[in-house]
């Protein structure tokens, strides 16, 4: 039953109930403090908890019903925050209103109360003064005190108040009463609107219950991702066609990193070399190396190696290879939010988490690990910027990365060492266990990590793009089947001698990341074949964005690559020339040198020449094989002839010789018959 004294004050049962009223803390209090404050409560309790009579809580309290009352109006006054004040009106000392005097002192108690009541105008300068609320006058966002209290002095003698009234006779000008006034304006968030966005944004975020993480626990629940640009400067070392070093620098390079939220591993990451914004298309390169198991990099820096155990978790253990994560959280960048990226982030079948615009707190976790990526590695080289534009070791910086040659070579070995070693580094935040074994110790708990299926593990085909062509193609003009993309025909032994499909849909399945062979498709859903690219473009490995620029420079007839065997080879030497005064050159010829060291074009294309070398010398050899036999054969043939010459030159000799000789007896015995019977004279044939 309620006392009619407290139904006159007109306040619900909750605010009544002393149950519901915060607890005070009174340890602080003295002995004889903590006594009467127990005294009050105990009569407070009793007066609005029990049925009992005043003048038996009177007894009980050593109180009089004056004061009884008075405590009890007390803790039943409404507060600026629309509650009650409750126990705290007990408090020695509290006040639950305002000091307020009828009359100016001399101890300046209560004078600045009445000053701004006096005077309403103070009162209106002073918040429009903090909030910058005049919109007609261009200031600073935030004024200092100092000036806001100059203005309020200048107000003053504006307002007609005398030099021997208040404020006036005050030694500061009430400069202190003002400062407290002032700070009394505005709440937590104003105040850190006033300071700057950032401060705005860590106020309203960080340990805010509302907005807090729930507790992850299970490994891939939940992946975090964000882009960092990496404090330091790095070279890049390129040779013109003539052979000669060109050292320039690379000045911004990001980060882009997915981050476990249970165990604080880092499952993927990729470098842009972007000036200004990291790409949707490299976003996805980041997704996709967060999904296909890593692999070590051979390492050239000498003392540079991983630690034993060291390694991202799909490569050290089994069960998180090819894993996907359940959420993913991430910033409104318009990278994030590209169809290309939605769409393929939904074959994932994973949820998005954009959060809050301008809230990387919302992402503490790998905003933490970019601060430990720096301290402990990056900002230890000599062509480190530093954290600041006054930190000290920045001192330059650009110069050091061209003596010393810190190339991005060197930059993306220590990169991948830096954070495989991270993962196998003990963590505070999980009482001593390294991420590693975090996720190991959790699967052997029988926590459960979703995996791609087998037909999803071929990561080119779940970042692909689709498009439907026209098989080309004239028999009766002797024209075999091919289809068109990017410039360029595909074809295979099978469209080749195919007829049945000129003139009818494929559709393609395109990654963007390699286009010398694609997926072709029947309507039908079935895999027909996978074409490949006629010419030198089937040669080597090659994204659509390389193709794309190669032709733009070459239909602009910036440089010819048909005299080369690759034409990416080409494109890398015409930017390896433009790259001495373009620094978009030398952002182009790095993505080359890193896409040919990642497909091992270079490999590749030398395999082929020296399988075509092979077939070459077998060809060649074959042909010396068969002179060798032509001139065998010639030259018996030769032999033959000339020994068949011979003989007839021999019989036909001997039939001169022998006609000749008979010649010769018939006249040399026509002549003795004919001077045979002459004696003594000669004979002359």
């Amino acid at each position: 039953m309620v006392r009619k004294y407290l139904e006159r004050t007109g306040l619900s049962g909750f605010f009544i109930d002393p149950e519901s009223w915060e607890e005070v803390y009174t340890l602080d209090l003295s002995k004889e403090q903590q006594e009467d404050f127990m005294r009050k409560k105990k009569a407070i309790n009793l007066f609005l908890k029990t049925e009992m009579s005043v003048k038996s809580i009177l007894e009980q309290t050593r109180l009089n019903s004056e004061t009884l009352y008075y405590f009890v109006n007390r803790c039943l006054t409404l507060n600026e925050d629309g509650g009650i004040y409750g126990y705290k009106a007990l408090l020695p000392y509290f006040r639950i209103k305002s000091y307020e005097v009828n009359s100016y002192n001399k101890s300046y108690t209560g004078n600045f109360s009445k000053l701004l009541t006096d005077y309403p105008d103070l009162e209106k300068l002073l918040v429009e003064e903090y909030f910058n609320k005049n919109k007609k006058v261009v200031r600073e966002k935030k004024q200092s005190y100092k000036n806001i209290h100059k203005k309020f002095v200048n107000k003053c003698s504006d307002l007609g108040i005398s030099k021997d009234h208040y404020p006036f006779t005050s030694s500061t000008f009430a400069y202190k009463s003002i400062t407290r006034f002032l700070n009394s304006l505005a709440n937590g968030s104003q105040k850190a609107n006033l300071t700057s966005k950032e401060a705005l944004m860590i106020n309203r975020n960080v340990n805010n219950t509302t907005n807090a993480y729930t507790h992850v626990v299970r490994p891939f629940e939940r992946v975090e991702f964000d882009a960092h640009v990496i404090d330091a400067i790095f070279s890049i070392v390129t040779y013109t066609p003539s052979g000669d070093k060109i050292i320039n620098n690379m000045s911004r390079v990001w980060l882009l990193c997915v981050i476990d939220v249970a165990s604080r591993g880092i499952i993927g990451y990729h470098i842009s070399y972007s000036n200004n914004n990291y790409s949707s298309k490299e976003f996805l390169q980041c997704l996709k190396k967060s999904l296909i198991p890593w692999t070590p990099k051979n390492l050239t820096i000498p003392g540079l190696q991983y630690n034993h155990g060291s390694g991202f978790p799909s490569y050290i253990i089994t069960d998180t290879r090819y894993a996907i994560w359940d959420e993913i959280s991430m910033d409104n960048a318009k990278a994030h939010k590209s169809k290309k990226v939605l769409d393929n982030l939904m074959k994932l079948n994973c949820a998005i988490n954009f959060g809050p615009v301008a809230n990387p707190v919302r992402r503490a976790i790998i905003e933490r690990f970019f601060r430990t990526l720096e301290f402990s590695s990056f900002h230890r080289i000599p062509s480190t910027t530093g954290s600041n534009p006054m930190d000290s070791i920045r001192e330059n910086a650009e110069e050091k990365s061209i003596i010393y040659e810190i190339t991005i070579d060197h930059m993306e070995e220590i990169m991948d060492v830096v954070i495989a070693n991270y993962n196998s580094t003990k963590h505070s935040a999980h009482n001593g266990f390294s991420p590693l074994e975090v996720i190991q110790n959790r699967i052997n708990r029988g926590m459960y990590i979703r995996r791609l299926s087998e037909n999803q593990k071929e990561t080119s085909d779940l970042f692909s793009n689709s498009l439907k062509v026209m098989v080309r193609g004239n028999i009766n003009e002797g024209r075999n089947g091919y289809i068109n993309y990017m410039y360029q025909r595909y074809s295979s032994p099978k469209l080749n001698n195919d007829t049945s499909v000129i003139g009818k849909q494929l559709t393609l399945l395109i990654d963007d990341d390699n286009i010398q062979h694609i997926k072709a498709f029947l309507s039908d859903g079935s895999l027909y074949d996978t074409l490949t690219a006629k010419g030198i473009w089937g040669k080597v490995p090659h994204s659509l964005e390389m193709r794309h620029q190669i032709m733009k420079h070459k239909n602009s007839t910036e440089f010819d690559y048909l005299k080369y065997e690759d034409p990416i080879e080409a494109y890398q030497n015409f930017l390896a020339t433009k790259s001495i005064s373009d620094k978009k050159a030398r952002i182009k010829l790095q993505e080359i040198k890193r896409y040919k060291k990642e497909h091992n074009a270079d490999v590749m294309l030398e395999d082929e020449k020296k399988e075509i070398q092979k077939l070459y010398s077998k060809n060649e050899g074959i042909q010396q094989k068969i002179i060798k036999k032509n001139s065998r054969v010639l030259s018996g043939r030769k032999v033959k002839d000339e020994v068949k010459n011979i003989k007839q030159i021999e019989v036909s000799n001997s039939m001169i010789e022998k006609n000749l000789n008979a010649e010769i007896d018939e006249r040399h015995k026509k002549t003795i018959e004919k001077f045979g019977k002459t004696k003594g004279k000669s004979i002359t044939f």
